[in-house]
């Protein structure tokens, strides 16, 4: 095991630097649009101007009463968010002051999902969560959210091919 957790420190500090590469990279790029604050006011939420798309069938949680399925099937929107706190924020043992977060879109039926969350502090993550397909809940939400506004900008902005 010893041999092993040398190799993986390396990966887990290269993934941390490639994340905070990218990130100053994309704001050099004009890639995220500032959406505003938070609603408790601690801090500035940024939209990320790329799309993709992700086909699938996910579990689902309906909020109307109109909806009575369980399973959600299609052709889907994948974006990003950013929240940018002004000071550094605890949630138990783990303190960040960015968040980042990769959200599955279902924009006509208003159904969200998230599929990757990265916090960073200082540029660097700290931690990094995924859902796989199989687990992840897509919930309905009416009432008006960030991940509606990534809906709201995916009109102006054309989605991207998924990669390979």
């Amino acid at each position: 095991m010893g041999i092993f957790c040398a190799p993986m420190r390396f990966l887990i500090l290269g993934a941390a630097f490639f994340t905070n590469a990218m990130m100053v990279h994309a704001e050099a790029l004009g890639v995220w649009v500032k959406a505003g604050r938070t609603l408790d006011d601690i801090a500035t939420i940024y939209l990320g101007k790329m799309f993709s798309k992700k086909k699938g069938t996910f579990k689902s949680l309906p909020e109307s009463m109109l909806e009575t399925g369980r399973k959600i099937t299609g052709d889907f929107l994948v974006g990003t968010y950013r929240y940018a706190y002004d000071t550094p924020i605890s949630d138990g043992k783990l303190k960040y002051d960015e968040l980042i977060s990769v959200e599955l879109l279902d924009c006509a039926r208003s159904y969200f999902g998230t599929l990757k969350q990265t916090r960073l502090l200082n540029g660097r993550a700290v931690a990094e969560s995924g859902t796989a397909d199989a687990d992840l809940l897509m919930v309905q939400t009416l009432s008006p959210s960030t991940d509606r506004q990534l809906c709201d900008l995916s009109r102006t902005a054309p989605a991207q091919p998924k990669k390979p």
